[in-house]
């Protein structure tokens, strides 16, 4: 298994195979240790502990033992790294006249499926941070990072980047919580790519995936068990699709298809609010203008004809269907007056979609048929 290849079930089957389990069993130990440590003391500085701990034994253990880093290198429990040179930021490195301008704008549609699906990452990583950390995120000011940071990536030959949930909460949990915490480790970074790569040798495997392992298991245990008793039943069963889908097919499929089961989700709580805020007949609210004693004595006879519907929230098709059921639904009821007018009052809507123009249009037949008017 190489650095760049990512987590399926095919590469699980491969770790679990026999020669892996001793990398696996050690990663496992560091996790639960990890797991432990943090149940029993209630200290930032624990999980850095039981990582520093981890190596000095196992390099204890190398000493000892007098095994050869090369075997270990070659074995999978040290990172099998090789030494890289000094490296120049790639603009100062560019011939400018060589490049084929042409080449790059046939590119350009790729450039911007790579801006988008970075910025709605961005965005979702950053909502997802606001409730595992439990603090506001200015979404603006990371917009603005970002952008700021892929340019400068960009001239020093990186990769497009945004902010990352994982290694954020991974570093929140081990008491990373000041900038200085994203300062420190760009200067790792840049000290290893400027500086050479040796020194990574030194750290195994086994301890950086235990660490992995227990921020998986913390992460699992919050979204999956503590949700349970947070959420409802549709949004858990989202969650659990998402992780499935994310497990089985890749996170990309797994990001769209949370995307579209939330709009889905959205819709169907949305057309189940009361569109219908207030419901009255001329009889309980009428003109506020003076009128003759004997219009007034029309209106406290014939008043039940005439309809009045206080309408709120958003009217799409979901609630506008709803809402012609309820008109339906009151022109059957036999108790009560025939309808000779309806009046719909949006004052206290925000708004309507061109969805729901159908609903209304199959409003505008039933009155047709049923011989009353429709106010609005």
């Amino acid at each position: 298994i190489t650095l760049e290849q990512t987590i399926n079930m095919d590469i699980a089957l491969i770790i679990l195979a026999e020669d892996s389990l001793p990398r696996l069993a050690a990663a496992s130990a560091v996790a639960l240790a990890a797991i432990i440590a943090v149940w029993r003391f209630a200290n930032p500085v624990i999980v850095p502990l039981v990582v520093l701990v981890s190596v000095a034994m196992f390099l204890l253990t190398v000493f000892i033992t007098g095994l050869n880093y090369a075997d270990l290198a070659a074995t999978g429990w040290i990172a099998n790294i090789t030494t890289v040179e000094a490296i120049q930021p790639i603009v100062f490195r560019i011939d400018f006249t060589l490049i084929d301008w042409q080449i790059v704008l046939q590119q350009f549609p790729l450039m911007l499926t790579v801006l988008t699906v970075g910025t709605i990452a961005l965005l979702m990583n950053s909502s997802s941070l606001e409730l595992s950390l439990s603090r506001d995120v200015d979404l603006d000011m990371e917009l603005r990072a970002a952008g700021g940071g892929n340019i400068v990536a960009s001239m020093l030959g990186g990769l497009p980047g945004y902010i990352g949930f994982t290694p954020t909460i991974l570093n929140h949990r081990l008491g990373g919580r000041h900038r200085l915490a994203g300062l420190i480790i760009a200067a790792m970074a840049a000290s290893v790519l400027y500086l050479g790569s040796s020194v990574m040798s030194f750290i195994p495997l086994p301890v950086l995936g235990g660490l992995l392992l227990w921020l998986g298991a913390s992460l699992v245990y919050d979204w999956l068990y503590r949700a349970w008793f947070k959420v409802s039943w549709p949004e858990y069963l989202v969650m659990i699709t998402i992780l499935i889908v994310v497990v089985f097919v890749g996170m990309l499929e797994g990001v769209f298809t949370g995307l579209i089961a939330g709009i889905i989700l959205f819709v169907v709580d949305y057309s189940r609010i009361e569109v219908i805020k207030t419901q009255l007949t001329a009889k309980q609210f009428n003109s506020r203008r003076e009128m003759p004693e004997l219009w007034r004595e029309h209106m406290r006879q014939h008043g039940g004809s005439i309809v009045i519907l206080k309408l709120q929230g958003f009217i799409f098709f979901g609630t506008a269907h709803q809402l012609v059921e309820r008109i339906s639904s009151r022109l059957r009821s036999a108790d009560q007056a025939k309808v000779r007018f309806l009046v719909l009052d949006f004052r206290h809507t925000s708004g309507i979609d061109s969805s729901a123009v159908l609903s209304f249009i199959k409003l505008e037949r039933i009155a047709i048929e049923q011989r009353f008017k429709v106010v609005m």
